[in-house]
């Protein structure tokens, strides 16, 4: 028998259980889930949430929600989220590298009328992926093992689907059968569950089509934050981090604007089209297709838009203050101007180079260099894709994926 507030539940072939249908209160809502085993042992979980009746939603000149009536939120000159908070409850702030990855993570927590840092974490990247956290004193908290994601490859998928194991550094280094967990994923990379090297299930999610979470259970499940796309969890605000943007699954959008504008469609705050079970997004700036020859071409100019994007970053935060104001045009269609904003190309066909007034005289070879080695990259993945997919289908493909990307 399962239970939700003294009332009983629906089970499915899963266990799981639920029910629905009850009287939202504008504020504090608390619901109890109780169940029972064969021989009568009972289990009970409890969660507590505030749910206002209406919401009040602003944003900045740039279109980034800063308000929505509870959750508060800033942001910098690049649009990247640097704060958010619940006013005397928590807060998040983040501190961001050149190439735009997100590197320190601090949380406080409101207490006697001032802000106490309760934790804070360090980010060590392999890429744009994350493969270990630290705590303030440098020592790793836990370790990720990725392989290839849903691209094939390491990254061209922003590792949705690469997750292979999670390690607890904090777990003694042999003999201990928690120290390491097993993810699996399901046909869209999102994490369903981990399983302990025991064969014990330390972790079990399900979720609906835009990821929110419809269950979760087991040892693992608060502490495990990689969850629907593979991507990184925040309890307090509710969003995934996507490298680029973060995501909000109970709005089912974006909480800021399309980087590329409305090259990427009228809907500015759009995820993936409204289509989660076709498309998925690997880095918060362009939907993809999970399936078929296509995705791999996706891939290619997902990869090239990205590797672009964090090399003109890089050039730009290093020489701005020498009156730089440089930029790279990409296979995928972008221009990255100075302070990270992103405007359409207006140069035709193949990856090119716009430069404002040049204060360095070694900008220009950094960036030829930069823009050879992307070009080079993009045609042999694009190679790789027709090697890949052979047949006319796939061929008629990539003759269409040339036309739409030239590289000339």
């Amino acid at each position: 028998m399962k239970t939700v507030n003294g009332l009983t539940a629906s089970n499915y072939v899963d266990a799981t259980f639920a029910l629905g249908g009850f009287t939202i209160a504008n504020g504090s809502n608390t619901f109890t889930a109780v169940g029972w085993d064969s021989v009568g042992n009972a289990s009970t979980n409890s969660v507590t949430m505030n749910l206002p009746g209406t919401n009040s939603y602003s944003y900045d000149l740039n279109g980034n929600l800063l308000s929505d009536g509870n959750r508060n939120f800033s942001y910098d000159g690049e649009n990247e989220l640097t704060n958010m908070w619940v006013t005397n409850a928590w807060r998040s702030d983040f501190v961001y590298d050149g190439k735009l990855r997100r590197r320190i993570e601090r949380d406080y927590g409101w207490q006697g009328g001032v802000w106490l840092e309760t934790n804070e974490i360090h980010f060590v990247y392999d890429g744009n992926l994350v493969i270990q956290e630290r705590d303030a004193n440098n020592n790793p908290h836990v370790t990720y093992t990725r392989g290839n994601d849903l691209s094939g490859a390491l990254q061209g998928a922003g590792g949705i689907g690469g997750l292979l194991a999670r390690t607890d550094n904090g777990q003694p280094a042999g003999g201990s059968s928690f120290a390491h967990a097993y993810y699996h994923a399901d046909g869209n990379g999102n994490v369903t569950c981990l399983i302990y090297s025991n064969q014990m299930v330390a972790a079990k999610y399900l979720y609906d089509p835009f990821g929110n979470t419809l269950s979760m259970s087991g040892l693992l499940a608060s502490a495990n934050k990689y969850r629907f796309s593979s991507k990184e969890w925040n309890d307090n605000a509710g969003l995934y981090y996507y490298l680029y943007r973060f995501y909000d699954p109970n709005l089912q959008r974006w909480p800021n604007r399309d980087p590329m504008g409305e090259l990427g469609g009228l809907n500015l705050y759009g995820f993936v089209l409204n289509n989660p079970v076709g498309y998925s997004d690997p880095f918060g700036l362009a939907q993809q297709k999970e399936t078929d020859a296509e995705s791999c071409f996706d891939n290619c100019k997902n990869t090239a838009d990205q590797q672009g994007i964090a090399a003109a970053s890089a050039e730009t935060a290093g020489n701005i203050e020498s009156g730089v104001a440089g930029g790279v045009f990409v296979a995928g269609g972008l221009f990255f101007a100075s302070r990270g904003a992103l405007v359409p190309a207006v140069i035709t066909g193949g990856i090119g180079l716009g430069v404002g007034t040049i204060g360095v005289g070694t900008t220009m070879s950094h960036f030829q260099a930069q823009k050879g080695k992307i070009k080079n990259d993009y045609v042999k993945c694009l190679n790789t894709c027709k090697k890949k997919y052979p047949g006319q289908d796939t061929c008629d493909a990539a003759a269409q994926y040339y036309k739409d990307h030239p590289i000339k």
